[in-house]
């Protein structure tokens, strides 16, 4: 089951391209990728559920912190 984003950008994907499932793929991934800021965002914003231990949000914050991080060093390196 798709969303209606989902279906709206693979409508506009020619029909070859939509027959090839990784391309598919690799072209929503790359349509839905988070930004450094969202990244961050969601750094900033991490609560603790009921679910959730301590541990398991410190985890989940180290992964949004290393992903901001590694995101800004593309973009420096790409850069130069």
């Amino acid at each position: 089951m798709l969303n209606e984003r989902s279906k709206s950008l693979l409508a506009k994907l020619p029909r070859e391209r939509l027959d090839k499932y990784v391309e598919v793929r690799d072209y929503l991934l790359r349509e839905f990728e988070l930004t450094a800021e969202q990244y961050r965002e969601r750094f900033r914003t991490a609560v603790k559920s009921l679910t959730e231990t301590y541990t398991l949000l410190a985890v989940v914050s180290k992964i949004f912190s290393c992903t901001t991080c590694k995101i800004e060093k593309l973009k420096r390196l790409s850069r130069s």
